[in-house]
């Protein structure tokens, strides 16, 4: 579809960087009977190491934020590779449905525990109303995750050797030095 058009799930395209990196970009109601209570337990569950394991399993998150801005409302932001906010949604969802229901129970108009992963989307894309993305920031929008996973093992590896390379020797070493005058 155009770039004004919308995509499976009614959700919104939005501008690729790096032509790698696709943002998706919301704003969520807390549950009215204890906003306060649905954002602790948001931040319970989103600074556990269960979801901190999951981001690291799927290797194409660069960032992912909830930000309350409000008593009752939630912005979420995240940025991904690949360029395609619907094949990332339907990744993570159909990754750990269970984890994503439990993340988004918290917020009106979620469809439910039992909700499949179009339900979910179409949750997802109508919490994109009124959020248009003009620009957003990434400080590798030409790298992939796993490019970045790849460097910064190539990385650790030369580290470890040059440390290796400069252990001292179990003798002293002694050396001349030639120098022309």
């Amino acid at each position: 579809m155009g770039s004004n058009g919308k995509l499976k799930y009614g959700m919104k395209p939005t501008p690729v960087l790096g032509k790698n990196m696709c943002s998706y970009n919301a704003i969520l109601t807390l549950k009215q009977d204890d906003p306060d209570g649905h954002a602790a337990a948001l931040v319970d569950l989103l600074t556990s190491q269960e979801v901190l394991d999951a981001f690291q399993e799927f290797k194409v998150i660069h960032i992912i934020g909830f930000y309350r801005i409000s008593r009752d409302q939630v912005f979420v932001q995240t940025n991904f590779d690949g360029g395609d906010i619907v094949d990332y949604w339907e990744i993570i969802i159909n990754a750990n449905p269970d984890l994503v229901r439990r993340a988004l129970q918290h917020f009106e108009g979620f469809p439910g525990p039992d909700a499949g992963v179009t339900a979910i989307g179409e949750f997802l894309a109508s919490a994109q109303e009124g959020v248009d993305v003009v620009s957003y920031y990434c400080a590798y929008p030409a790298l992939t995750i796993n490019q970045l996973y790849r460097d910064a093992d190539w990385r650790n590896k030369m580290m470890d050797l040059q440390k290796s390379l400069a252990k001292p020797a179990d003798h002293v070493v002694t050396a001349e030095i030639a120098t022309g005058l």
